[in-house]
This record gives C-alpha cells, sequence and structure tokens, in this order.
C-alpha cells in the first residue's frame, strides 16, 4: 500500500508539473504568435521614420544664408515649414519610441531587436533636434539680417529725404538771391536813368 500511495503522489506530481508546462508552453506560443505582427508593424513604423528623416536631411542640405537670400517672405516660409515637419516626425518618432518600449520581447533575438529599434529612433530623434536647431538658427540669421535691412532703408531713406529738403533749399535760396539781384539791377537801372535825366535837364538849361 506504502508503495502504491508513493507511486500516485509521484503521478499527481508529474501531472501537475506537466499541467504547468503545458501553460507555460501554451502562453509562450501565443506570444509569438503575437509578437511577429507587432515587431512586423514597428519594423514599418522605424522605416517610415527613417525614410521622414531622411528626406528632411535631404531637404535641408543646401540651406544657408546665401541660398535663402532673396525674397525674405518666401524663405521665412521655407523654414517654417520645415520646422514644422520636424515637429511633426518628432511626434511621430516618439510614438513609435513608446510603441517600442511597450513591446513584449519573450525571448533574446526579440529583446536584440526591441534595443535596436529604440537605439535607431533616438538616434533620428537627435537626427531631427539638429536639424531643429538648424532651421531656428537659419531663421534667426534671416530676421537679424531683415531687421537690419530695415534700418538700412530707413536710414536711407531719412538720408534721401535730407538730401531733397536741401536741395529744395539751395533752390529757394537760389531763387530769393536772383530775386534780390535782380531788384538790385532795377534799382541801378532807374538810377542810371534818372542821372541821365538830370545830365540831360543840365545841359538842355546850360544851353
Amino acid at each position: 500500500r506504502r508503495e502504491l500511495f508513493d507511486l500516485q503522489g509521484s503521478l499527481d506530481g508529474t501531472d501537475r508539473r506537466a499541467e504547468k508546462s503545458t501553460k507555460k508552453k501554451h502562453r509562450a506560443a501565443k506570444a509569438d504568435e503575437t509578437t511577429p505582427i507587432e515587431v512586423r508593424q514597428l519594423n514599418e513604423q522605424v522605416q517610415q521614420g527613417k525614410e521622414d528623416v531622411l528626406e528632411l536631411v535631404e531637404a535641408c542640405a543646401n540651406l544657408n544664408p546665401e541660398s535663402l537670400a532673396g525674397d525674405a517672405t518666401e524663405a521665412d516660409k521655407l523654414l517654417s515649414g520645415l520646422q514644422e515637419r520636424c515637429v511633426t516626425s518628432t511626434d511621430k518618432l516618439m510614438t513609435y519610441l513608446l510603441s517600442v518600449e511597450r513591446q513584449l520581447a519573450s525571448n533574446p533575438e526579440q529583446r536584440e531587436k526591441k534595443r535596436a529599434h529604440i537605439t535607431a529612433i533616438n538616434d533620428l530623434l537627435q537626427t531631427v533636434e539638429s536639424l531643429s536647431y538648424k532651421l531656428h538658427a537659419l531663421r534667426g540669421s534671416l530676421e537679424e539680417e531683415g531687421k537690419q535691412k530695415a534700418a538700412e532703408e530707413e536710414a536711407r531713406r531719412a538720408e534721401e529725404e535730407a538730401r531733397r529738403e536741401a536741395e529744395a533749399y539751395r533752390a529757394a535760396e537760389e531763387r530769393r538771391q536772383a530775386k534780390e539781384e535782380a531788384a538790385a539791377r532795377a534799382t541801378m537801372e532807374e538810377k542810371r536813368k534818372a542821372a541821365e535825366a538830370a545830365a540831360r535837364a543840365r545841359a538842355e538849361a546850360a544851353a
């Protein structure tokens, strides 16, 4: 009886261990069934993030104060649009990063992929941050240049106004002098005529 009892207990223990092992394998199998889909989605998201950032890098590659010279309004519109794209890209990458961090990694290969995704997304975020800084600096430079040009234009207008006022003053002064000279000549002419008339009158009286 003791042997039969011991055998029954051993079988019961084996059954419980087998049941636990079966449940564990079932959970692992269930995780393996869902994880590949999540991994594929994350792969696609990270790839899309890379493509978006690459487009931003190419769009910003040749931007500098010289290339933006000309129409200040169009340049500001271009930089503003690129800054908005940087914000959108950052928001998407942060969403992808949160998705990766919530991802269940049930085996070493998945954990390695998860770390690789996190590293890749962080690198992309740093790239976008650098682009955002460049765009901010360029926009600030354009604003400063615009202020300088406005100040120079204001100074030029003030100088032009002063020049016109000086020319108007000189013209008025020349007219005044010409008028005075004409009046002086007229007075001298009248005096000359009067002197001639007096001389003729004296000559006639003497005759």
